[in-house]
């Protein structure tokens, strides 16, 4: 059982030892249709490969301010409206936020987009916007275009 609102810690203690909580693993939440909120410690940077994957209630996640990576699949699937994509994150693998079906803002902190999949925000909102900063926006449009599904996205600057 599963609550609808979930912390991950910074700090776990087992069998005596204190561990720092970096990443949350493969398929860790995976199908967990209760989980409608999530909050991650601050340590985390790297969400793998499906932890989120079809929870699709879970529509609110603050991202820590050192994630760096989006694993394939991570959050296929949720019912997340808006996203913001901290400045830290360099990587977002493939299907990402691919069938995120209400998906319908996608705001990036980076001066610079990083590697973005093509497949990244396959199956959101057709009409999505993707707020980018203002001086990046030629740097973002180059990325962007190339995505499946960005057709008839629109940028938008902060």
């Amino acid at each position: 059982y599963l609550p609808a609102s979930l912390e991950i810690p910074s700090k776990v203690v087992y069998s005596g030892n204190t561990y720092t909580v970096t990443e949350i693993g493969n398929y860790a939440f995976q199908k967990c249709k209760k989980l409608e909120k999530i909050k991650l410690s601050n340590n985390i940077t790297t969400i793998h490969e499906s932890t989120f994957q079809n929870c699709s209630n879970l529509k609110n996640v603050k991202f820590p301010k050192k994630l760096k990576s989006i694993k394939s699949c991570a959050f296929y699937g949720t019912g997340f409206e808006k996203v913001t994509i901290p400045k830290t994150v360099n990587k977002i693998n493939f299907r990402a936020f691919a069938c995120c079906k209400n998906l319908k803002k996608i705001t990036f902190k980076a001066n610079k987009p990083g590697n973005i999949n093509k497949y990244a925000f396959e199956g959101i909102k057709k009409k999505a916007v993707f707020d980018v900063p203002n001086k990046s926006i030629s740097k973002y449009k180059k990325v962007l275009q190339k995505l499946i599904g960005f057709k008839k996205g629109k940028i938008v600057v902060k």
